[in-house]
């Protein structure tokens, strides 16, 4: 108890005060490419079955936000303007394909968002035909319930390597769009 008395000092207020936009970092892409993998990794391990102790009503909160924070993760990948349009396609595609149904199932309308996102990027001129390719397959992959046919999965990827033949590392740094969340 006297320790206590001893050690209850307020905090000396600081003079020093933050930037009100962070730096940016040249990395900055790159880092958030590692942080979606990483919630995508960890998504996926949830349990399917909602019976399982990890799916319990203790857990609901920690995997709606591990979802949410997919989501609006891969949103951000989406606008990134450190990333070129290939790593942004990349790092969607490898997110949703591993762990596309479990976000959706712990947060549907976020991922509806991103899935509207998608179509935005896939539908616009300014996105190149390669980038819109591996868009149309995730809007396909989300719509067949995310898992493709072995069929589909053999067409996309001889229409990747063609691509990748065609037009080369042709490195685009514009912008996929995506409409403002309402």
């Amino acid at each position: 108890r006297k320790w206590l008395k001893q050690h209850d000092v307020p905090v000396q207020s600081s003079t020093f005060l933050a930037p009100l936009e962070p730096k940016t970092q040249k990395n900055a892409g790159q880092k958030l490419i590692a942080f979606v993998n990483f919630m995508a990794a960890l998504l996926s391990d949830v349990p399917e079955n909602p019976g399982a102790a990890s799916m319990g009503s203790l857990h609901c909160g920690h995997i709606f936000s591990m979802a949410a924070l997919l989501c609006d993760s891969c949103r951000l990948v989406m606008n990134s303007p450190q990333l070129d349009n290939e790593a942004k396609v990349e790092c969607l595609r490898r997110a949703l394909t591993t762990a596309g149904e479990a976000a959706e199932r712990g947060a549907p309308a976020r991922m509806a968002a991103l899935v509207d996102c998608l179509r935005d990027a896939f539908l616009s001129s300014d996105v190149p035909e390669e980038a819109r390719l591996t868009l149309l397959e995730l809007l396909e992959l989300r719509a067949s319930g995310w898992k493709l046919p072995l069929q589909q999965q053999l067409y996309y990827t001889s229409l990747n390597d063609a691509a990748e033949d065609e037009y080369g590392n042709n490195q685009n740094l514009s912008l996929l769009p995506c409409r403002a969340a309402e």
